[in-house]
């Protein structure tokens, strides 16, 4: 008989990720080295800018790389032992996991854009705009577009300079999207017109951008409430507190 093992979906994003950080691990990259400039990366990878700029920005924030505007990326003393725990993160999927994934960001995400409308620097605005004209650009296909969606969360919780609420958001994102799959095996038609993100973003953009903390809260409580409502719905899961109607959200 031929047993074979179930097969994990993975982000482009990831395995960039994953090849970065075992060339840490193995010593051939060090603390201080500088990582190859942006367009060498995407030649050697093969992948376009959104898939390795969210890559760079997931071990930024796991603060395994330090980005210099203008000067690079370069690596820091890593604790492995933290880094890890994203390559572990397929072996805790569960339904249990998303109902709690759900929970936790609509406790933690709205306080994250509320901190981030009120530490963010014009820099830090920049990043986000361009975060946020790369989830743009990347629904011309009409399909969902994890990496740039990822990246301009995650790039939320960078704006409040928080490392520790950094790190827990990227946690959380890659529960929530790999848990996704994992459960209910989602096609890209599944999540709605993807033409929803960029207003279903701006929106978020425009709180922060108008360093309104109060306004940021309020917007990502019902951005993401809106989206667990959906999702609820899609897995036939019960969630406590769900807002209830036909509106349609993206995570």
């Amino acid at each position: 008989m031929v047993n074979l093992q179930p097969v994990q979906r993975t982000r482009v994003s990831d395995l960039i990720t994953e090849q970065i950080m075992d060339l840490i691990s193995s010593g051939s990259l060090k603390p201080g080295d500088k990582l190859p400039p942006e367009a060498e990366l995407m030649r050697q990878t093969g992948v376009g800018r959104p898939s390795l700029r969210a890559a760079l920005h997931k071990l930024e924030s796991m603060d395994v790389i330090e980005i210099r505007q203008g000067v690079g990326a370069f690596v820091r003393e890593v604790d492995m032992p933290f880094t890890s725990v994203g390559t572990q993160l397929p072996q805790l999927f569960s339904q249990r996991s998303i109902l709690e994934a759900i929970a936790m960001r609509r406790i933690l995400e709205p306080e994250i854009a509320a901190a981030a409308a009120e530490a963010a620097t014009d820099n830090d605005l920049a990043r986000l705009r361009d975060a946020l004209r790369a989830l743009d650009d990347s629904t011309v296909s009409n399909q969902y577009p994890k990496d740039t969606h990822i990246a301009f969360h995650l790039c939320v919780a960078e704006l409040t300079h928080n490392m520790l609420l950094t790190r827990i958001e990227h946690f959380l994102l890659s529960l929530w999207e790999e848990g996704l799959e994992r459960v209910f095996d989602l096609n890209p038609s599944d999540h709605g017109d993807v033409t929803a993100l960029t207003p279903d973003h701006q929106v978020l953009y425009d709180a922060i951008a108008a360093r309104d903390p109060d306004l940021a809260r309020q917007r990502m409580l019902k951005h993401v409430s809106i989206t667990a409502d959906r999702i609820s719905m899609l897995g036939q899961l019960q969630t406590p507190g769900a807002v209830q109607g036909d509106e349609k959200s993206w995570a």
